[in-house]
């Protein structure tokens, strides 16, 4: 299965990111947790090995299957999975008792001495008691989960630091309502959370004279919360008031605020 890619959408409260799907409406579903929700490794040493918990505050036993996923976001923000073999799981799956409590160690085992970040999914699965899982050499499962958590894992190096850029800009007036498309790089080595926008443009009007705007903060509410992941790019689309003065844009300045 190594090579396959899964795709989804990033959802924007990725610092959170927690995804659950029912297939059943019963109180079982939601008979597990998980913490944290956002984990970082060392490339080597002690730090390479970091534990989570699954709890099961429930009175009925559940069934969970762990598993780790290179994670990429392409420009269009969506978010693409690649199995891994770069991590050990232990366990990779349990049946957690009534109000039982385990740790889930994670081991980093691949590139030492990596030159960015390395951004993971860790996925928590909830399956019908009484699951077989089938053997890995099988061609595929058609396993059925109740419930999944998504953690973010980030494999960080030392003095990784988010770099994000505009390096692309233009105005699309002939769009039914205006827009503004943008395209932002983080040449950093480590992912940013993007918050607090600010958009300064200057250009001119249809009469050519100069002009200066800030976008309004409601417009910048697209940027809240997108994870921009070491050296990758997004494109945003905003969209313009419909009296929008800048009829061509020569000059293009954003700001976020910065991570703590």
């Amino acid at each position: 299965m190594f090579g396959q890619f899964f795709v989804g959408r990033i959802n924007i409260f990725t610092s959170l990111f927690f995804i659950a799907i029912l297939t059943l409406i019963h109180k079982e579903v939601w008979a597990f947790k998980l913490s944290p929700m956002i984990v970082e490794f060392s490339p080597e040493g002690s730090g390479a090995t970091q534990t989570l918990i699954v709890e099961n505050p429930d009175v009925e036993k559940v069934v969970l299957e762990m598993e780790v996923f290179e994670r990429h976001i392409d420009e269009n923000g969506k978010e693409l999975r690649k199995e891994t073999a770069d991590f050990t799981i232990y366990p990779d799956s349990l049946e957690l008792g009534a109000k039982e409590k385990r740790n889930i160690r994670l081991t980093w085992i691949g590139n030492k001495k990596p030159n960015h970040e390395l951004s993971f999914r860790f996925v928590v699965s909830q399956l019908p008691v009484n699951t077989v899982k089938p053997k890995k050499e099988n061609a595929q499962s058609d396993l059925k989960f109740l419930l999944q958590y998504v953690a973010s894992l980030y494999v960080l190096p030392l003095e990784a630091k988010a770099e994000v850029e505009l390096i692309n800009f233009q105005l699309n007036l002939q769009h039914p309502s205006k827009q503004l498309e943008i395209v932002l790089q983080n040449k950093g080595t480590a992912h940013q959370i993007l918050t607090g926008a600010s958009l300064q443009l200057n250009g001119k009007d249809t009469q050519g004279k100069n002009v200066s705007l800030e976008i309004p903060a409601k417009s910048l509410k697209i940027f809240d919360a997108e994870n921009l992941l070491a050296l990758s790019k997004r494109k945003f689309k905003i969209p313009l008031e419909s009296h929008f003065p800048l009829n061509k844009l020569e000059k293009a300045k954003i700001q976020f605020a910065q991570p703590e």
